[in-house]
């Protein structure tokens, strides 16, 4: 979805960012996937720790363009903004990332258990490959903020 869509649907607003909310994200995202790596946390827990740490990784790009999300949905609101953000080679990404949305959801809100050990692996891979990305954007686009 094009940031001019989600403007309209008054799910983003302009807000500029800074070189130090940027360095906290970074972090917050890192202490994530520290914390996925842990064996002796549960399958949903360790899930749910990577899907915090992509979900951080992907609100960085919104905040360098000068967004920010509104009202509720924002995780979805991030996650379909981040092909227009960081490029359409993204959009395969942000749909995988809905993917563990809906999963994470059902995981903290309706039922233990669902997640499967496979499906952590698989995220905590695509969590580290993207926070490496996003840092190579970062230095490319927006030099000031890392």
């Amino acid at each position: 979805m094009s940031l001019k869509e989600l403007l309209d649907e008054s799910r983003i607003e302009k807000t500029a960012t800074s070189r130090e909310e940027i360095g906290d994200l970074l972090s917050t995202a890192s202490r994530g996937l520290n914390d996925a790596a842990i064996e002796q946390v549960s399958v949903d827990g360790r899930f749910n720790f990577a899907y915090d740490a992509v979900m951080v990784l992907a609100m960085i790009p919104l905040r360098c363009a000068g967004y920010r999300t509104r009202g509720e949905g924002h995780h979805r609101t991030i996650f379909d903004a981040l092909p227009d953000v960081m490029g359409q080679s993204h959009r395969s990404l942000s749909r995988y990332l809905q993917k563990c949305r809906k999963i994470r959801n059902l995981s903290t809100y309706s039922k233990s258990g669902i997640v499967s050990k496979n499906e952590v692996v698989q995220l905590i891979a695509e969590a580290a490959k993207f926070q490496q990305a996003v840092q190579k954007w970062l230095e490319a686009n927006y030099p000031q903020y890392y």
